[in-house]
């Protein structure tokens, strides 16, 4: 078997916008914060 892999249009960093990371959890779901307290 043999697997080829071809990587094209490769982008690093780029800007994010912050409302990127704003997540809208669904109705009906528990969220659980493994968040470490210093």
């Amino acid at each position: 078997n043999r697997t080829d892999i071809s990587f094209r249009d490769i982008r690093v960093n780029e800007e994010i916008a912050e409302s990127t990371f704003d997540f809208q959890v669904p109705a009906g779901v528990e969220i659980q914060d493994f968040t470490p307290n210093p």
